[in-house]
């Protein structure tokens, strides 16, 4: 299961990488802002980047234990649905029965 978070954890910063990314080219790094542009601060673009250049295993701990924290949230979401279908099917195929 462990194996299993890691690689979901690793998926889950690759997408946030991403996300960064697009985030970072709609914005203006410490410049004023046009209108509909936002201003992020240079030092936070920067420790952002750093952070979108490094994988997951090369991440300091904390961050990866973030990532973690953020996959057994969703893996506890899926079990609950995933629970709440196997009732659905069984209410049914009693039905059936």
């Amino acid at each position: 299961m462990e194996k299993l978070q890691n690689k979901l954890a690793a998926l889950q910063h690759e997408f946030w990488c991403s996300w960064l990314y697009e985030f970072l080219s709609s914005c203006v790094a410490a410049r004023p802002a046009s209108a509909g542009t936002g201003i992020v601060p240079a030092a936070a673009a920067e420790r952002w980047r750093e952070l979108a250049r490094t994988s997951f295993q090369d991440l300091p701990e904390e961050v990866q234990e973030r990532y973690k924290d953020q996959i057994a949230q969703l893996q506890g979401v899926m079990v609950i649905e995933q629970e709440k279908l196997i009732k659905e099917l069984n209410e049914k195929f009693e039905k059936e029965e």
